[in-house]
């Protein structure tokens, strides 16, 4: 499984094992990481399905945001969360 933190709101993929990777990550490498076979097209409805109905932490909670939701509602959350870094003409800030 993908163990990136931009899946959200992506198309997760699934190669002829069932191993799943989110189409971001599909476009960096060409084999799965996990068994090395090639990656294919074919989306996991499933695995898509069952993100909209498990609970995640924003992914500022180990600096203090309490923020949890479904991957519908987290992105959104996310990108205004109020603990994300962002970049000023001072460098980065939070």
């Amino acid at each position: 499984m993908c163990r990136s933190v931009k899946w959200f709101g992506t198309m997760l993929l699934h190669n002829n094992i069932g191993h799943s990777i989110c189409s971001e990550c599909k476009n960096k490498i060409q084999l799965c990481p996990n068994c090395r076979c090639p990656l294919s097209n074919a989306r996991n409805f499933t695995l898509e399905k069952l993100t909209t109905k498990v609970p995640y932490p924003c992914r500022n909670r180990e600096i203090g945001c309490a923020f949890i939701s479904t991957s519908n509602k987290i992105r959104s959350h996310e990108l205004g969360c109020e603990l994300t870094e962002t970049t000023c003409i001072m460098g980065s800030t939070r």
